[in-house]
């Protein structure tokens, strides 16, 4: 929403030649982000182990700036608390979707700190990001 009140859409829609069969790409809103006044948005995924790619987003025709470029299966991110401080799962370690290792951010940076590993060993992952160990289940 601008200062006037009207509503302004976030980012310009892709140009896509009227005759292409190609689609443009499926992005939505995972977070926001008010310490930089940016949305996170996703790439919509056709299978939970396709990559994970985030991009910041400011309204407006400012350019738009992947984040977390290091984990290319991000899961459950949790924003804010506090802010500016963001704890996500890292599935990379895991076959199930919903599991793997803690890490927290500052929002923005890509210096992502581990919290809490995951063990293979002993098929003890971490959900949420609350940090809950899951016993890997069989298949």
């Amino acid at each position: 929403m601008t200062e006037d009140g009207s509503y302004q859409p976030l980012r310009p829609a892709p140009t896509i030649p009227e005759n292409s069969e190609e689609s443009p790409p499926i992005d939505f809103v995972q977070g926001y982000l008010p310490a930089l006044g940016s949305f996170v948005i996703a790439r919509a995924t056709e299978d939970p182990h396709d990559p994970v790619v985030l991009t910041l987003v400011t309204p407006g025709e400012s350019p738009a700036k992947r984040w977390l470029n290091a984990f290319s299966r991000v899961g459950t991110i949790s924003y804010g608390v506090p802010d500016p401080w963001v704890a996500f799962v890292d599935r990379k370690p895991a076959d199930r979707a919903d599991v793997g290792d803690i890490y927290i951010v500052r929002a923005g940076k890509e210096d992502a700190r581990l919290i809490a590993r995951s063990n293979t060993k002993r098929d003890t992952f971490y959900g949420a990001p609350e940090p809950r160990p899951h016993k890997a289940r069989k298949q």
